[in-house]
């Protein structure tokens, strides 16, 4: 009997990265102490600085080595494909970006998913990926006949809707793996970045205004802007999970933002999940009242439905950034316990898309993949502002993002 071959012993320096990858993926940089990255990689905490200078230059360097990776990915992908048409390129881009997070979830979640991002102290960083990524699609050459619009609006929705089944998985709200909807999610992809040579855009980067730039302070429910210890609590959860993600809203520091004490979390809640998910539910059931303020929500035209909707996710994420990014944009997710949640949101979304009629011709394409792009979609900008990479406020997008819903979910009729 043969032996088989051992795998050669992983350094420290690479137990170390793997470590910091897999607890920042699934528990933010929050979570992410030198004891419990040292713990996970089998080692004393001392011998993580004979290796990087400190626990954010091993993030940088880590985040810097899977973007470095990425990138010469993405390039073979442009290499292969020169020559040919840009629709057998966004294919294979689909197909390489989904079979690259079946094969490591983990990394990819590190420098894809996370949010707040891993390098979120770097504005700067943070764009220059974005644009290397944008740059690598929107410099491809391709046939007399087709144009590839990768404009930073077009690109922020695009990749959105790619990664939206990685999250899904990853947070264990789907089952995976995600390389077989490689070819539906490279249709959706192909509508909105690929067009016929001198046809207008899907999508077009409106001028900012004049001042326009990211919303300083607190912007809460009214139920949290309270005079009372419960209202403080409730605010000061939703204003640390939204800028430092879960594993930061700790007792201590959502206490002491609130101005109160440790023990008076206790009093108002069973501990801090109960915390967590009542403002999670409160702030559900207020976006639920608040969308009829938004255009005429109930109206059965389904295209003039889906315009409204469009528009209130803008505004809703210009009205309360924070509470928008708790429910929506921080990701590890603050509903990685609220599946029930989950699952009634997308099953009440559904429910009133198919109650809607749709124009003469046409169908409400409201299959399990297609309704996830759709939703994307509706995430996309305020989590593109959200990360600096595009201009609010978020309500100027609404054309953009209202034509991108409409040619997600209204298909011709068969």
């Amino acid at each position: 009997m043969t032996e088989s071959p051992k795998e050669p012993r992983k350094s420290t320096r690479d137990r170390i990265a793997e470590a910091v990858i897999r607890i920042v993926s699934r528990s933010g940089t929050a979570g992410a102490s030198v004891r419990r990255i040292t713990r996970a990689a089998g080692c004393n905490e001392s011998v993580l600085y004979d290796h990087f200078k400190n626990k954010a230059a091993m993030q940088r360097i880590v985040f810097d080595e899977l973007i470095d990776r990425r990138n010469t990915m993405y390039a073979s992908v442009v290499e292969r494909n020169t020559g040919g048409s840009a629709r057998d390129l966004i294919r294979d881009w689909t197909r390489t970006t989904l079979e690259s997070f079946d094969d490591d979830p983990d990394a990819f979640a590190f420098v894809g998913l996370t949010s707040p991002s891993v390098i979120a102290d770097d504005p700067k960083h943070v764009r220059e990926v974005f644009d290397q990524m944008r740059s690598q699609l929107a410099g491809f050459e391709t046939r007399p006949d087709e144009q590839i619009d990768a404009s930073p609006v077009a690109y922020a929705i695009a990749y959105k809707i790619l990664l939206g089944a990685a999250i899904e998985i990853h947070a264990g709200t789907k089952e995976g793996p995600s390389a077989p909807l490689a070819e539906e999610l490279a249709g959706i992809l192909i509508a909105l970045l690929v067009r016929p040579a001198g046809a207008p855009p899907l999508v077009t980067d409106p001028a900012p205004p004049i001042g326009a730039g990211p919303r300083q302070g607190i912007h809460c429910p009214e139920f949290m802007r309270e005079d009372s210890i419960r209202a403080r609590l409730m605010a000061a959860t939703t204003r640390i999970v939204a800028e430092r993600g879960v594993e930061a809203a700790t007792v201590r520091a959502i206490s002491n933002l609130a101005k109160c004490h440790d023990t008076d979390l206790y009093s108002k809640f069973r501990n801090k999940q109960s915390l967590l998910h009542t403002v999670h539910s409160e702030i559900l059931e207020h976006w639920y009242e608040m969308r009829s303020d938004f255009g005429n929500a109930g109206d059965p035209d389904a295209r003039v439905f889906i315009e409204n909707w469009a528009k209130g996710a803008l505004l809703a994420f210009d009205h309360e950034p924070e509470t928008f990014a708790y429910v929506l944009l921080t990701y590890p997710p603050v509903t990685e316990g609220l599946l029930d949640s989950h699952a009634f949101n997308i099953a009440n979304g559904i429910r009133l898309f198919s109650d809607l009629t749709p124009p003469p011709g046409h169908r409400i394409d409201l299959s399990p993949q297609n309704y996830l792009a759709f939703r994307s979609a509706m995430i996309a900008i305020p989590r593109a502002i959200n990360a600096g990479l595009v201009a609010g406020p978020a309500v100027r997008h609404t054309e953009a993002v209202q034509r991108v819903a409409c040619r997600i979910l209204l298909r011709p009729a068969d």
